[in-house]
């Protein structure tokens, strides 16, 4: 199955960029009830609330759950919530910002699928979600549309949290006081890792919304999936609509982990700020990780294409792929993977050890931390091309404090120790 991946807006010499997914939206609170198809396909209108029936909109349950708003509010470049409305039409739009998100989401009522893996997932995160959220039933076999955006709020904010342990950063890292801009010692532009806004993640049910979302306020057509960076907003969007999964990948946790890919590609490309392009094999590597942690079974690709093989073919086994490899010295080279610019150029075993080498560097927190800031140095307002090879070498040794030929060394040895019994 193809997957558009394009994204743009005004900014670096690479300003149009690639990356996961699709387009989604939000619902502000109003007094009667949004009518949508049946997604069981009965004819009947299903009745949407417009007012979330889990936390009735009071402020104290809200603030359990960190809920800032369930809209209207501000989202993109001379665009807000109520004009998505308008645009996308009858489609039923819930919102809601949390302390690092903007969401919306028309994500239809799921039905848990046959699958133990996907129920104990479910049911793991709905108890954690129930610790704030008390109305929620751990078992329940049907998420209705409220409760699948509460869901994807707790997995974004839980999913940010990952990403900053694993870069070694926290808020007080971002605050306004501290983005002083440039290379001067700021990290960056604003509090959201680095960018002014907050993050924007829109969720559809039908592609057909990516479209028109798309079409009327970015000026081009997307099909299936995009990135986007509001320019004059500061702040990075993805968009992603479940309608397009299908087969053996129609499911949430096949939705959650393009999600969680299409994000944190956002978050690497906007730490700091997005004046240059992050390389390629980092991005992808770095999706690639945080959207196995999810589950491994699902491979979701940027640029070219997702994944359309059956989970049970086991092809999403990668370690013991990546390790037969090492083993006959068949693979590419560091320099190899910091020359990389053109997703449709990249083959299976290219996305398996941008995976491997970024599983193995985001070992030592710290280290990871310098890279990421060193690269994404930049004089305050200055836009800068993508780091040559020469340059990302020099940051990798200097931040790690190994040469490439030692780092290839203990990543070998990485991979020969913990893939051996994969």
């Amino acid at each position: 199955m193809t997957n558009e991946a394009s994204g743009g807006g005004p900014g670096p010499a690479a300003r149009r960029f690639r990356l996961f997914l699709l387009a989604c939206a939000f619902l502000p609170v109003a007094l009667a009830a949004h009518a949508a198809p049946c997604p069981q396909g009965k004819g009947e209108r299903e009745e949407v609330p417009a007012l979330d029936p889990y936390t009735k909109g009071e402020p104290e349950a809200m603030a359990k759950l960190g809920y800032e708003s369930f809209g209207p509010f501000g989202w993109g470049d001379a665009h807000d919530t109520d004009e998505i409305v308008r645009v996308l039409g009858e489609i039923p739009l819930l919102w809601v910002e949390t302390a690092h998100f903007k969401i919306g989401s028309s994500l239809a009522p799921y039905v848990l699928a046959q699958d133990r893996d996907e129920k104990d997932k479910l049911r793991a995160e709905l108890t954690r979600l129930r610790k704030r959220l008390p109305k929620v039933k751990p078992a329940a076999r049907e998420l209705d549309r409220w409760l699948m955006l509460h869901l994807y709020a707790q997995r974004l904010e839980e999913l940010y949290a990952d990403f900053c342990r694993h870069v070694g950063v926290v808020d007080a890292d971002f605050t306004p006081a501290s983005a002083s801009g440039g290379s001067n010692g700021g990290l960056g532009d604003g509090p959201y890792l680095g960018q002014r806004e907050k993050f924007r993640v829109l969720l559809l049910d039908k592609t057909s919304g990516i479209g028109r979302y798309s079409g009327h306020f970015l000026g081009y057509e997307a099909k299936y999936s995009m990135r986007w960076y509001f320019h004059q907003t500061g702040a990075m969007f993805f968009g992603a609509a479940s309608e397009h999964l299908a087969g053996t990948y129609g499911n949430d946790t096949a939705f959650h982990c393009t999600v969680a890919g299409g994000v944190v590609h956002n978050f690497v490309e906007g730490f700091r700020w997005y004046r240059t392009q992050a390389p390629l094999w980092l991005a992808q590597g770095c999706a690639h990780y945080f959207a196995r942690r999810v589950d491994p079974r699902y491979i979701v690709y940027g640029g070219g294409t997702w994944s359309s093989g059956d989970p049970s073919r086991e092809e999403w086994k990668w370690e013991p792929r990546v390790l037969a490899r090492v083993k006959h010295e068949y693979y590419p080279t560091w320099e190899d993977m910091f020359a990389w610019s053109d997703y449709d150029e990249l083959k299976m075993p290219d996305h398996m050890f941008a995976w491997s080498r970024v599983q193995f560097l985001l070992q030592d927190a710290g280290a990871t931390q310098s890279f990421l800031v060193a690269l994404k140095d930049a004089p305050a307002g200055a836009d800068v091309p993508p780091p040559t090879v020469e340059r990302q070498r020099e940051l990798v040794e200097a931040a790690w404090g190994r040469s490439l030929a030692e780092l290839d060394a203990d990543w070998t040895a990485f991979v020969k120790n913990e893939y051996r019994s994969r």
